[in-house]
């Protein structure tokens, strides 16, 4: 037995890449505890192989200790929390997730990953349309109804929310960009299935991403004024595929221009617009009620029961006393949960990766950030375990991706 244990740990010693591929397939597994029973083995196997010389250098990587310096901070606002155990929670279910990920994971990545990445995204998509094909719609009375039917649907077999599936499958189309540029023109091929995908998923926030992303990974290959035509072009074919598709049209356009989704909701008109901005106007109004709330926060675990005690107060059928919504918003989300602190802490670590990226000159990790810093407003990614996850995993595809 004592022989057997060092061939097993000199074996695993330098798989490195197949951890992480395995780290990134526990994102499509369906059940949340078992995930995280997969991603605890893969951790603790990756722990028993580390090699802490080579890896000393990310002990002192600056966004780290900043990040620490939040997740701490998280961890002692639990004290003046009226909610501790959901604190407790929120915190060691989801939260620490983040850390963990990053420390562990982190090392330089080879193109290969990305590439298997890609593969891995697009069998993903071909399982949710597949699921589609035998679907009847004729009983569907409204462009709207059709989108919900198809989300739904699409969601049930992919086993997660339509926020997150975008999230991630934008994030595969990154990849898929980043291959096509640096790699081969064939992994352009790869972009079709994400694409269909997120059309029908119909997410918002990941249609506007793409656009701000594209130009920055064009400029791993082309010059300034390429990159203007370009971009050019890749804004009037999405404009067209959100204005000819209906359901996109019904999601973007027809409900921007509903006065009603500006304001806040009431009676039974309610929409993922409006809904979001009482979210937000009550994490406002409970954050800045009282100094010390504003200074310190309300502490880890208060979300959920400090906002429903506001937004039950709307006079609206979205809302009722079993709701459990979250702000949609991860930056008023830490506002609320640890103030201003927290913001501060939170804004430094963003900037600290930001300025890693540019120094390195790392275009795809300043996609990356872009992704999520963007999702950040639209969703409250650190309320929910696949949230943190994936930030976890996305930066440290990234975090240390030489830019050749």
């Amino acid at each position: 037995m004592n022989n057997i244990l060092p061939k097993i740990k000199t074996f695993l010693l330098h798989k490195n890449d197949f951890y992480f591929i395995l780290l990134f397939i526990s994102l499509f597994i369906k059940e949340h505890h078992i995930r995280s029973i997969f991603l605890i083995i893969i951790s603790a196997i990756k722990i028993y192989t580390y090699n802490y010389k080579n890896r000393i250098h990310l002990r002192i990587d600056k966004h780290f200790y900043i990040f620490s310096l939040f997740f701490l901070y998280s961890i002692i606002s639990i004290l003046w929390s009226q909610y501790k155990e959901s604190g407790i929670t929120d915190i060691f279910e989801r939260i620490i997730f983040i850390p963990v990920i990053i420390y562990i994971f982190s090392e330089t990545k080879s193109i290969n990953i990305f590439k298997v990445i890609t593969i891995l995204i697009n069998i993903w998509c071909l399982i949710g349309l597949t699921s589609l094909i035998n679907l009847d719609l004729s009983n569907s009375t409204s462009d709207f109804q059709t989108n919900q039917i198809l989300r739904d649907l699409l969601s049930n077999e992919l086993g997660e929310h339509p926020i997150y599936i975008g999230i991630l499958i934008t994030f595969g189309i990154i990849i898929s960009f980043f291959l096509a540029l640096k790699d081969s023109k064939l992994w352009g091929i790869s972009i079709i299935l994400p694409i269909v995908t997120l059309i029908i998923d119909a997410p918002k926030t990941s249609f506007i991403i793409l656009f701000t992303i594209t130009p920055i990974l064009f400029l791993y290959k082309y010059s300034v004024k390429k990159i203007f035509l370009l971009s050019l072009s890749l804004f009037i074919v999405l404009a067209s595929i959100i204005y000819f598709v209906p359901t996109l049209n019904e999601r973007f356009i027809r409900e921007a221009n509903r006065k009603e989704s500006w304001q806040l909701p009431k009676g039974k008109f309610y929409n993922s617009t409006n809904v979001r901005l009482a979210l937000w106007k009550c994490a406002i109004d409970v954050s800045t009620s009282n100094n010390i709330d504003f200074l310190i926060g309300t502490g880890s675990g208060s979300e959920i029961p400090i906002l429903r005690s506001c937004y039950l107060e709307y006079d609206t059928s979205a809302f009722n006393s079993k709701s459990t919504f979250y702000c949609h918003n991860q930056y008023l989300s830490i506002l609320l949960i640890n103030g201003i602190i927290g913001v501060s802490f939170f804004i430094i670590w963003l900037s600290s990766l930001l300025y890693k990226f540019i120094k390195d000159k790392n275009h795809l990790g300043i996609s990356i950030f872009i992704l999520i810093v963007f999702s950040m407003f639209t969703e409250s990614l650190f309320s929910h375990q696949t949230g943190c996850i994936y930030i976890g995993i996305f930066l440290a595809s990234i975090i240390n991706f030489k830019n050749d």
